[in-house]
């Protein structure tokens, strides 16, 4: 999967989770904040809330 792309997406976007797991080839939400969650050690808004850059 592509964790590698979603944390620039989440910081320069401001596009959220919803918007971006299924262009990252995740089936399912849930999936891809689970998987996030153990790569970055938090969820992803809770990564975009403290990383930001838009």
């Amino acid at each position: 999967m592509n964790l590698e792309k979603a944390a620039p997406m989440l910081r320069n976007t401001g596009l959220n989770s919803s918007e971006i797991y299924l262009d990252l080839g995740y089936e399912n939400l849930s999936s891809f904040i689970q998987s996030f969650k153990q790569v970055y050690g938090m969820k992803p808004k809770q990564y975009q809330l403290d990383n930001l850059n838009v």
